[in-house]
């Protein structure tokens, strides 16, 4: 039923264009080269109506590739990927070179299992330089749902941990862990307080066997972000290994506390029984379950950055409070609050699964107060999401109001 839907979708986006965008785009690649000439020879050239002409010819294509430009992004909504890939691939070759449509186009490659164009995109001179380009820290932020402008203007607009997170993804997923983890710590690098970019480290870590690494790194995940389970079943594979099996047996029960589903750390909990039997061997996924949505190569959603439509969305029905939260809803002279939003993404249970920090500094708020307040996270209780008549899961932003 859903590839009928992107079918019947995509059949409607296309009959709804005005023009077609391969001729358009001829037309101003034409239009453009007449102009460049014109100006190369003749410098007081200004023939109105050929100037009109051009710039007629340049905004019809400018709208041509805009409307285009949408009609994926209404696709990409209803996780038509192999189409998206498609019709990325058809604007690349129509646009400048532009960091944001090759990143899409390889998490796009990677949604559909080519893991193999993935990389290789991932190696071209735009992604590179993207890489290395931290700067403003304005653009420290995730993309909006409404973000396909990015892939049109041939400048990069997006995060360099964008970046980054993604070829540690494509190298975790075809066992490539070396390069996975030399990735994973420039994605550290560019977002230190986040607690499952040092889960994803210590794993890369413990992948290539260096075990002071992948234990500093858990406890460091876990420090800044306690609901991660798959962080707590990590710290249980290292402490077995180590023969610390009781601290394994509380770390394997904190992971199936936070969620019930999870099967690995309960056949853990099962092996750990008999006296003999070896550590677990790591888990090559990064994330499991509705926790995948935290992944940008991955087809599962809900993804932040896609725009979801839900007929109603999560409703808090409680929520738990800590001293670090000022919850008066009063403002006052010379008292200083920092205003700090999560995203949070809500399973069909209306759980917490996974929280999501926008980045800050020590400055701003104190990391442990912060990690005081997703420690709670586990304890509220949302109504959630409806999709098609069902709960569903989805992200919600929750805006906190800190007392630094």
């Amino acid at each position: 039923m859903a590839t009928a839907l992107v079918a019947a979708l995509a059949g409607l986006v296309i009959a709804a264009r005005v023009w077609d965008v391969a001729t358009a785009a001829t037309a101003a690649s034409t239009a453009g080269g007449k102009t460049t000439t014109s100006h190369a020879t003749t410098k007081t050239t200004t023939k109105k109506p050929a100037s009109s002409t051009t710039h007629k010819s340049a905004a019809a294509s400018t709208e041509a590739l805009d409307q285009f430009a949408s009609q994926i992004r209404l696709i990409e909504e209803v996780g038509g990927w192999s189409r998206v890939t498609e019709m990325l691939r058809q604007l690349r070759g129509r646009t400048p070179p532009d960091a944001d449509l090759d990143l899409m186009l390889a998490w796009c490659e990677a949604r559909t299992g080519d893991l193999d164009s993935a990389a290789a995109r991932l190696r071209l001179p735009t992604l590179i330089a993207a890489g290395d380009d931290s700067m403003p820290p304005q653009r420290w932020t995730t993309y909006p749902w409404q973000h396909e402008g990015a892939w049109l203007d041939g400048r990069f607009d997006g995060w360099h941990w964008y970046v980054w997170r993604t070829r540690t993804e494509i190298a975790a997923a075809t066992g490539h862990w070396d390069t996975a983890l030399a990735a994973a710590r420039r994605a550290v690098a560019a977002r230190r307080l986040a607690g499952p970019e040092w889960y994803v480290r210590a794993l890369c870590a413990a992948h290539v066997g260096l075990w002071d690494e992948a234990r500093s790194s858990t406890e460091m995940a876990l420090q800044l972000d306690s609901t991660l389970p798959e962080a707590h079943e990590l710290a249980g594979l290292l402490a077995w290994r180590e023969g610390r099996r009781a601290d394994a047996r509380a770390q394997l029960g904190a992971a199936l506390t936070l969620d019930s589903t999870y099967a690995r750390p309960a056949l853990g909990l099962l092996r750990l029984q008999l006296p003999a039997a070896p550590p677990d061997t790591l888990p090559t996924e990064l994330f499991e379950g509705v926790r995948r949505a935290a992944l940008l190569t991955a087809p599962d959603g809900p993804q932040p950055e896609v725009f979801t439509q839900n007929e109603s969305a999560p409703l808090l029905i409680r929520r738990v409070t800590t001293a670090d939260m000022d919850t008066s809803g009063l403002t006052f002279k010379n008292v200083r609050r920092v205003r700090l939003t999560l995203m949070i993404l809500v399973d069909a249970r209306g759980r917490e699964a996974l929280a999501d920090v926008p980045e800050y500094t020590e400055n701003d708020i104190a990391p442990a107060k912060v990690s005081r307040i997703i420690a709670t996270l586990p304890d509220w209780r949302f109504k959630p999401a409806t999709r098609g008549g069902r709960p569903a899961p989805s992200w919600v932003a929750y805006e906190f109001v800190i007392i630094p």
